[in-house]
């Protein structure tokens, strides 16, 4: 019985992939700091904002890529690299502007 059960485990593994294929597009976060530093808003840009900055100017579906800038920006906010304006909202939810670079 120990048999097929190995032979089964050794055709699981050694199935290959199909090769990842690169997007057409820049990466989420790059798009979203470039929508954001463009915007003249002294107060932020809101993630509606954002999405129609994306949708003018790449050729991208928004509908498709929602969730990834929904989670580029939570990240960024993580990491600094992004600020929200008040301390109003979690997530994705208020407004968003580049973080100064600290000297």
């Amino acid at each position: 019985m120990n048999a097929p059960n190995s032979a089964l485990a050794v055709s699981r593994t050694a199935k290959s992939s199909k090769p990842k294929i690169p997007a057409n597009h820049a990466p989420v976060i790059d798009m979203v700091k470039a929508s954001i530093s463009t915007g003249k808003d002294r107060k932020g840009i809101s993630l509606p904002t954002i999405k129609k900055f994306i949708g003018a100017n790449y050729k991208v579906d928004v509908e498709k890529l929602d969730p990834h800038i929904r989670r580029g920006i939570v990240h960024a906010v993580e990491t600094g690299v992004l600020v929200r304006v008040s301390n109003k909202g979690k997530g994705a939810s208020g407004s968003f502007k580049v973080a100064e670079m600290k000297a």
